[in-house]
């Protein structure tokens, strides 16, 4: 199956999770496929994270910037990396030794220009707690529109291998969003590219008080509800249907947000995204 042995990068964003990053490079280093070449970007940490990778990893490229957040990060990578293929590991993740090996068998074996895995959500000690595995393939950009609150490519970044040729395409990571940054890439590469998946989990996702995603609900919605706003904008003017799919889109946007903060009681916002719901279909 490989032949040709296709250069992988991996890169992986780190900031200020030494605690985390040594277990997330180890879980590359001990791939079952090894024609890999390790990026970490380091997004200005304050701990000592760089003095333990450079102690420790001699052999990896360690990249040390100012800090400019964890899109920044990303981007940064893909302008170092060689690979024919590009894959990103978030330092507080870890994979299973098989990922790139199986993620490879789907893109060579279909043509497939991207390909992402299923996950596992664990706590800190990287206990696990519950399975999400892929459903979504071929064309996905009408899930990205229908379905706005939902990760279509399951986890994002960690999860996916994407080819040098599409990277070139979809071009960088949004810097302007936050935690949506990673959504809005994945519906910019729906686009033009037709998803494929391994069937199984092969990563672990590490959730603790430090994940970016478990910052404040307004936070996050607000970041949120412009990478769908900017979505929204790509497909004006483009005709009735279109026109209807975004209403539809911006609806089923507020109704998740208003759904949230009704639940953890914040009865304030979950009012604001009722009114911004009846504006949507209105």
């Amino acid at each position: 199956m490989f032949n040709n042995l296709p250069l992988v990068s991996v890169v992986i964003p780190n900031f200020n999770y030494s605690k985390y990053v040594c277990e997330a490079i180890e879980s590359v280093i001990s791939q079952s496929y090894k024609n890999i070449e390790i990026i970490v970007v380091d997004d200005g940490s304050t701990d000592n994270s760089v003095e333990l990778i450079s102690q420790n990893y001699p052999g990896i490229k360690l990249i040390v910037k100012e800090n400019g957040g964890v899109s920044s990060a990303r981007n940064l990578g893909i302008i170092e990396s060689k690979g024919e293929y590009i894959c990103f590991l978030d330092s507080d993740d870890v994979w299973n030794e098989k990922k790139i090996e199986r993620q490879l068998e789907v893109a060579l074996g279909n043509k497939s220009l991207f390909v992402y895995t299923g996950f596992t959500e664990c706590n800190y000690e990287l206990i696990s707690y519950q399975r999400f595995l892929p459903r979504f393939h071929g064309d996905c950009q009408i899930y990205y529109r229908l379905k706005p609150t939902s990760a279509i490519a399951l986890l994002g970044t960690s999860t996916a291998m994407i080819s040098r040729e599409l990277m070139s395409e979809v071009g960088f990571f949004d810097t302007d969003l936050k935690t949506s940054a990673d959504w809005d890439f994945m519906r910019r590469l729906s686009k033009i590219a037709f998803f494929d998946f391994v069937s199984d989990s092969l990563v672990m996702y590490r959730r603790h008080s430090e994940n970016m995603s478990a910052g404040a609900l307004e936070i996050y919605y607000r970041d949120n509800e412009i990478a769908v706003k900017k979505m929204v904008r790509e497909y004006q003017g483009t005709g009735l249907k279109n026109a209807i799919i975004n209403r539809i889109s911006l609806a089923k946007f507020y109704i998740g947000a208003f759904k949230a903060f009704f639940k953890s009681g914040e009865f304030t916002h979950a009012a604001k995204h009722a009114v911004k719901l009846f504006n949507a279909v209105f």
